[in-house]
């Protein structure tokens, strides 16, 4: 069989999508064994011929280990990250083994610069709580008492943003006539504003909120007889030279992907850098948009799952670990 010459897109500095999908491990994985490639993108039919000679049907984010090899038949192609950040592309008729430590060899891409480390996100708490046929725990330990809060917070809830005027946005599970926003810092009360509503922006002539502080807001609620509190949430701003950094970063990405800003390796390299920079949110944005374009794929549920979590939405968490068990089955 022909080992095609892949193209050879560049070195990838967000190279976090790989430490994303190797920290949810999905095979069993020892020392010796680690991940080199993981599938961000493809079309058609292809194939993956493991090193035991099994053949499975490939689908993204799957890890790609030594000896492993991936086929693409007619009108099919398949985009792989590997390990030192390289982003590769695989067109039809075409095939590729997995070789090295944690790079392919020369024979088949070009060797890239290094990966810039500081980009490298640290994905533990993704794998923490987290091992072999663990997702029921998972989903156990996930599953709310039976208690709705009166009030849900639904954004900004624990993660970064990038603007000093934010929205919020929440829901109320009982009858309210009126709602008050309150938003603290460490230093306590900073704005309030009362609405009718269940959203509302913040608003130009409140005090400026400062790029690189945190925030805490809640949401209180007044019925005739009762009033009611939501949780607090936090979220926080990114500094002015984050914001000019996360700029530079998703045009590189663009210009990597040669503007195919419709590619699943696309919005997975976005998605890996927002989590990376604590945006949990545009990062959920991402990852949905990776989800629809990969049906089958349950790694991208268990990554959404996790990262609800986060935000504190234990309801959509348990809905997106609940669709990677039906995957797999």
């Amino acid at each position: 069989m022909r080992l095609a010459r892949p193209r050879w897109i560049g070195n990838v500095c967000i190279a976090s999508i790989l430490f994303i999908l190797t920290s949810i491990q999905l095979f069993p994985q020892n020392e010796k064994e680690k991940c080199i490639a993981v599938i961000t993108d493809l079309k058609g039919d292809v194939e993956v011929i493991k090193a035991n000679s099994d053949k499975i049907k490939a689908d993204w984010g799957l890890q790609l280990y030594n000896g492993d090899r991936i086929k693409t038949s007619r009108a099919s192609s398949v985009s792989l990250i590997f390990s030192n950040g390289n982003l590769v592309n695989l067109g039809a008729n075409s095939s590729i083994e997995i070789s090295g430590g944690n790079e392919s060899s020369e024979e088949q891409f070009e060797r890239s610069g290094n990966v810039n480390q500081a980009m490298i996100g640290n994905f533990a708490a993704l794998a923490r709580n987290r091992g072999q046929d663990r997702e029921v725990g998972v989903l156990a330990g996930l599953r709310s008492d039976g208690n709705v809060p009166p009030i849900e917070l639904i954004s900004p809830c624990n993660t970064s943003i990038m603007t000093d005027k934010p929205s919020f946005e929440w829901k109320s599970n009982i009858p309210v006539d009126e709602f008050e926003v309150k938003i603290f810092n460490k230093n306590g009360l900073v704005w309030s504003k009362k609405t009718t509503g269940n959203k509302i922006d913040y608003p130009e002539d409140a005090e400026k909120l400062k790029f690189g502080d945190t925030y805490f807001w809640r949401v209180e609620g007044e019925a005739m007889l009762e009033s009611y509190k939501s949780m607090n949430y936090e979220f926080s701003l990114l500094s002015l030279e984050q914001i000019e950094e996360l700029a530079s970063q998703e045009e590189s990405i663009r210009e990597l992907l040669n503007d195919n800003v419709n590619s699943s390796s696309y919005h997975s390299l976005l998605g890996a850098y927002y989590f990376n920079m604590g945006l949990f949110e545009k990062a959920i944005k991402e990852f949905n948009i990776v989800s629809e374009k990969n049906p089958e794929s349950a790694i991208i549920h268990e990554i959404l799952g996790q990262i609800y979590t986060y935000t504190g939405n234990k309801d959509q968490a348990i809905h997106e670990l609940k669709k990677a068990l039906q995957i797999k089955k």
